[in-house]
């Protein structure tokens, strides 16, 4: 079969239009992902937990197995380590050095998605799709967050970059070769079950696109040595830490065949993603429709029909992928964000024009009615449940999704006006006020309510090098990286009476509050509080276990914080 090149669409652009629309887009992008970027305190467990292994990677100089706590943690490849040590060794140790990669990589995936929006759905699906995707409420959220789910989403939205301009039929072997390269890279980020997997998307397309062709691309030289690339990256550092240690292949078979097949870690029923994925695209899940509706009128332009295919293919096998899978975490949707973001703006940019039919015109009327009406609902429901939201949220958060609510029906009304641009300018806008005010009260919130630092802070001038720390049914992350001591956890008060509780004054122990009467009882010991981050029932409080209980022994509560 011939190679055929492929035009790119047909959208007239210039190099100063291209350059104003990627101004706005890493502008806006890196505001969200770099702003008040630090504040906040690491929220338990997953933040400390990678910054404190990252740590101890640089403290020990093994830069091949990691530890957290003194024990070794196969969970994860050790990519991620090294670029959060990097930060480290460079800005010193903080939340703002730990969250540094995340953030750059988030805007480096919004980079990309609208340089593939460029070559697949033209520049203004691409403008479009890269502000719905740099505004989405997953996206945003993980882009501020120390997990290595952004070094994922780059390396997944990067390797179909370059199979795309593979899939040209230009002549660039050598693409197949950093194609290859890329997914085994990826394999060191999270899992290489994932990498494998992802081979599915380009076979298919090749075979439903019928460009056979590219094919040959992988049996030329570039391409072998790709293959032989990456089975190495894939299964090398599985190798490598399997000759030092024996638990390697255990390990990875929990974290990858056991948690896809067997459900071993956060197990959820089928249809979670059905919903997960639509909440993590709001507001812009309501608009998913025109994308499908848009995708029938491409039949003319065999590049845009190519480029849609891809990306539907990319997010269609990605999401059957994680529906099979029996361990699901919202986290997971973060690598098809991109193509779902930019098959909604090729969708909305459809939509907009003068020619497209009734219908189409009608449903993307539809969208942004169903969108005024739930933005509306959000406002009246944080208003009614006024109590029982924190006070750190209330009445700011009403306040946000007021304006928001506002934009969302002054939007609504230039659409049906055909207003197009000026319709989803309020609607960014109105986004863009409350992500930013979300950040400022991201702060007092993760402080107040998801961080170990408040009691942290307390009892480090308590303790000394003789104090034993333990934890009971409380995964104690955060307290190992602010205190940067070891601290054994307890799911059971057998085990931890047996661990030796006779000079109690070296051992503190950090639990929820309540836990605090089962703790008691278990231990059948006098329970003092010595530091609180709190009175609710869900604060840490650190106790340390006096005498033997008799019978009028009681609990002591802490006056104040």
């Amino acid at each position: 079969m011939e190679e055929v090149k492929e035009q790119r669409p047909t959208n007239v652009r210039s190099a100063t239009q291209v350059a104003v629309a990627l101004f706005v887009v890493v502008g806006l992008s890196s505001t969200l992902s770099f702003y008040r970027l630090g504040e906040a305190p690491f929220s338990d467990p997953d933040e400390p937990r990678y910054a404190q292994t990252a740590r101890e990677m640089r403290r020990d100089h093994d830069w091949m197995v990691p530890h957290f706590n003194g024990e070794l943690r196969l969970v994860k490849p050790p990519l991620f380590y090294w670029l959060i040590a990097s930060a480290q060794a460079t800005f010193g140790e903080s939340e703002w050095s730990a969250r540094f990669w995340p953030a750059l990589l988030g805007v480096a995936t919004v980079t990309l998605t609208f340089v593939m929006g460029m070559e697949v759905v033209g520049l203004r699906g691409a403008f479009v799709g890269s502000l719905l995707l740099t505004v989405s409420p997953l996206f945003a959220a993980m882009s501020r967050l120390a997990t290595p789910d952004m070094l994922q989403a780059l390396l997944i939205t990067t390797a179909f970059l370059v199979f795309w301009h593979l899939q040209k039929g230009d002549g660039r072997q050598w693409l197949a070769l950093l194609f290859l390269i890329i997914l085994g890279i990826n394999a060191w980020a999270k899992s290489p079950f994932i990498s494998v997997l992802l081979l599915i998307v380009p076979l298919t397309f090749i075979l439903v696109s019928r460009k056979l062709h590219v094919l040959k691309s992988f049996v030329m030289p570039a391409g072998v040595v790709g293959l032989v690339v990456f089975v190495l990256l894939c299964i090398g550092w599985q190798l490598v830490v399997g000759l030092r240690e024996s638990e390697t292949m255990s390990v990875f078979r929990r974290e990858t065949i056991s948690r896809f097949f067997e459900g071993a870690d956060h197990p959820e029923p089928w249809w979670y993603f059905f919903v997960g994925l639509p909440a993590a695209f709001l507001p812009w899940a309501l608009f998913m429709p025109l994308s499908l509706c848009g995708m029938r009128l491409l039949s003319r332009d065999k590049t845009l029909q190519h480029g849609s295919m891809l990306l539907a293919l990319w997010l269609g096998i990605g999401f059957a992928m994680h529906t099979k899978s029996q361990g699901k975490l919202i986290g997971y949707m973060l690598p098809l964000l991109p193509p779902l973001a930019l098959l909604t703006g090729q969708g909305i940019e459809l939509a907009a024009k003068k020619c497209v039919s009734r219908p189409l015109r009608a449903l993307s009327v539809v969208s942004f009615i169903m969108l005024a009406l739930f933005l509306s609902a959000s406002f009246t429901a944080s208003c009614v449940l006024g109590e029982k939201v924190p006070e750190v949220l209330f009445p700011t958060l009403p306040f946000l999704l007021a304006i928001v609510s506002i934009c969302g029906i002054v939007a609504c009304i230039l659409w049906c006006l055909r207003s197009t641009s000026a319709s989803l300018v309020v609607l960014l806008g109105g986004l863009l006020a409350l992500h930013v005010g979300c950040i400022r009260l991201c702060d007092p919130f993760v402080a107040r309510h998801c961080s170990s630092f408040p009691l942290a802070t307390q009892v480090r001038p308590v303790i000394d090098a003789e104090t034993r720390l333990l934890s009971y049914k409380y995964h104690p992350t955060g307290m190992v990286y602010y205190l940067d001591r070891p601290v054994r956890h307890f799911r059971n008060t057998h085990k931890l009476s047996q661990f030796g509780l006779a000079d109690s004054n070296n051992h503190l122990i950090f639990l929820r509050r309540r836990r605090l009467a089962s703790l008691t009882q278990g231990l059948g010991r006098n329970v003092d509080v010595v530091a609180s981050a709190g009175d609710t029932e869900k604060d840490l409080i650190a106790v340390v276990a006096g005498s033997m209980l008799d019978e009028s022994a009681h609990i002591e509560r802490p006056t104040g914080h």
